[in-house]
């Protein structure tokens, strides 16, 4: 069972929607993963007071959402600009 959420988040000012990694059950955020000019996949992580301890399944499970994530923004996006251009 994974102990990390994601929430899609919309932005007025961002160009593309991005994903908000949490630790489960924390009300912060530690990771963003959004997508630059370039459409490619970009990782930010957050400063906390506290640290967060991943290992290698959670980071290669933060991967996977964020390449699954990618084409489905980047769909979104290029349908929307066809549509009212």
């Amino acid at each position: 069972m994974s102990k990390l959420e994601y929430e899609k988040v919309g932005d007025v000012n961002c160009k593309y929607p991005y994903l908000y990694v949490y630790v489960e059950g924390k009300k912060e955020p530690f990771i963003e993963v959004s997508i630059n000019e370039a459409r490619e996949l970009e990782f930010t992580f957050l400063a906390q007071q506290e640290n967060n301890v991943l290992d290698i399944l959670d980071i290669a499970e933060i991967v996977e959402k964020a390449k699954s994530f990618l084409p489905q923004a980047l769909e979104n996006e290029d349908f929307s600009e066809q549509f009212f251009t």
